[in-house]
């Protein structure tokens, strides 16, 4: 597949998560039963804050992990697993060997798609509040 194609799957694939995110939200908070116009604009704010700050966190989080944030945590649990257990991982690697090995992996770049929706559905939401408050009495 070519580039384009690859793009178009990633958008696709992350934008039909968020709407799973967003009808779950809408089925718990029983969007059909809410009468009033106040408490549906509340609960499409909240379907749709959902999944936006989750996939937008999540980017931010591989982010920093691609830039090594968390090589550290990955040590120390690596080491804390073959204290534990000594057959899961026989061989003994210094920090340093441990985030050069890290660090030859990190070529490929995080997935945009995710914040590029995440932050979509974050517009989103901030227009349902906005319609919120515009209908808000209180």
């Amino acid at each position: 597949m070519n580039k384009k194609a690859d793009r178009l799957v990633d958008y696709g694939v992350t934008a039909l998560v968020a709407a799973v995110f967003v009808w779950l939200a809408l089925w718990l908070r029983e969007y059909n039963g809410a009468e009033a116009l106040v408490e549906r604009y509340r609960i499409f704010c909240d379907a749709f804050t959902i999944p936006g700050i989750l996939l937008t966190m999540t980017y931010l989080l591989i982010v920093l992990s691609k830039h090594g944030a968390l090589d550290g945590v990955g040590y120390g649990l690596r080491r804390l697993l073959n204290m534990l257990i000594p057959v899961v991982n026989a061989k003994f690697e210094s920090y340093a060997d441990y985030i050069e090995s890290k660090a030859e992996k990190r070529a490929k770049p995080a997935p945009r798609a995710m914040l590029h929706v995440g932050l979509a559905c974050m517009a989103i939401a901030l227009i349902f509040l906005a319609l919120f408050y515009h209908v808000y009495e209180g």
